[in-house]
């Protein structure tokens, strides 16, 4: 039944909007930031002031594509929301498309002959490891006999980064405890690192961790590891690890996410 919103006089429809703990989260974060985008508008604004044009078009589509986020979430419909996700949606369009041809062109020719080959490579390495290790690949440098990589050993880098502009912040950190389980089950020693979660050095640890790199890449050669020790602590943390891959061919055998429909 339609209500009355005194004093505006306007109607509208009571019924209540069904939230999830991910979606009210999201709610709330986009309100926050729009608020913060327009009182920053609002202190330029003041008494005696003037904005500057490249404040104003900043905050004003901050808060645009917050609204129209806001509405998707809330499940109303705008017609600023409505076009604003059709650019959304046109661009992620023409960016697959770009990719899925520089993927087709990139596998059909031999990977030292192309920058454009060594660009998929380079792709599927970091795929893989946010797939199997730890999210993030700090450099790969290609040379004429193989490829040197710095994985990274820290689990705050699959999913830690970015909880705070996730989409689906509650799911993502339960998400991340079952993966923390996982590394548990891989044989990865885990311990407390001033309030987060870090891979213990030690020999279990280091096993389950050559051993995934040895199985998916035979021809790598593990160089060195990279350690961090707290003050007051006697344990170490493991934090990297560089190797050197001879067969770059192996990259292409990494086992890659499951592409999703939609």
């Amino acid at each position: 039944m339609p209500e009355i919103i005194s004093p505006l006089g306007i109607a509208f429809d009571s019924t209540p909007i069904p939230l999830t703990p991910d979606s009210r989260a999201v709610a709330t974060r986009k309100i926050q930031d729009m608020m913060f985008a327009l009182q920053t508008l609002a202190r330029g604004v003041g008494e005696g002031k003037s904005p500057s044009v490249g404040l104003a078009d900043a905050t004003l589509r901050a808060c645009e594509f917050n609204l129209a986020d806001l509405a998707g979430v809330l499940g109303v419909k705008m017609d600023s929301a409505a076009d604003v996700e059709a650019r959304h949606a046109a661009l992620r369009k023409a960016n697959a498309r770009i990719r899925e041809v520089e993927a087709q062109l990139g596998n059909q020719q031999a990977p030292e002959h192309t920058q454009l080959s060594l660009q998929v490579l380079e792709d599927r390495l970091y795929t893989w490891w946010s797939l199997e290790g730890f999210g993030t690949v700090s450099e790969v440098a290609f040379r004429s006999n193989g490829c040197k990589a710095i994985l990274s050993c820290n689990p705050k880098g699959r999913f830690g980064f970015g909880l705070l502009e996730s989409d689906t912040p509650v799911s993502d950190k339960a998400a991340e405890a079952a993966w923390h389980e996982s590394l548990q089950e891989m044989g990865y020693v885990l311990t407390d690192d001033g309030g987060d979660v870090a891979v213990l050095d030690c020999d279990a640890s280091r096993k389950a961790l050559f051993d995934l790199i040895r199985t998916r890449l035979p021809s790598a050669e593990i160089m060195k590891t990279e350690n961090l020790s707290r003050r007051g602590r006697t344990e170490c943390v493991l934090r990297g690890v560089e190797i050197y891959i001879y067969r770059l061919p192996e990259i292409l055998t990494l086992p890659q996410p499951v592409p999703t429909e939609g």
